[in-house]
C-alpha cells in the first residue's frame, strides 16, 4: 500500500476544494488560464524543492515517486497535466532521475542548467 506524505494529502484536499469552488464559475478562458497558472506554479515549486533532497535512499525515492503520482492526480483535478508543458516533462524526468541516482550514488553529477 502506497501512502502519500502529509503535505501531499493536504495539497490534494485543498485542490479538490478549489476545484469544487471554481467549478461554479462559467468555463471561460480566464478560468482556464488561472487554473493552468496555478497548476504550473505548484508543479514548478514541487520540482524545485524535490530536486534539493540529498542524499536520497531508494526508499526515499519510492516515497517521493508516490507523492509525484499523487501530485499529478491532484493537478489533473484543476487542469490537464499534459497541457502544462515543461513543468510536466520536468516532473516526469525528475522521477526517473531519483531512481537512477538513488541506486548508484547519493548525488547526481553537476548540471550546467541553473533553475531560478
Amino acid at each position: 500500500m502506497h501512502v502519500t506524505s502529509a503535505y501531499m494529502a493536504a495539497l490534494s484536499e485543498q485542490l479538490l476544494i478549489y476545484g469544487s469552488v471554481i467549478a461554479r464559475f462559467p468555463n471561460s478562458q480566464l478560468v482556464r488560464t488561472r487554473n493552468k497558472t496555478l497548476a504550473t506554479r505548484i508543479a514548478t515549486f514541487f520540482i524545485r524543492h524535490a530536486a534539493l533532497l540529498r542524499p536520497l535512499s531508494t526508499a526515499g525515492a519510492s516515497k517521493l515517486a508516490v507523492d509525484m503520482a499523487q501530485l499529478e492526480m491532484a493537478l489533473a483535478s484543476i487542469h490537464p497535466v499534459k497541457e502544462l508543458g515543461l513543468p510536466y516533462r520536468e516532473l516526469r524526468a525528475l522521477r526517473q532521475l531519483f531512481f537512477r541516482f538513488s541506486s548508484h550514488s547519493s548525488s547526481p553529477p553537476p548540471s550546467s542548467r541553473c533553475v531560478h
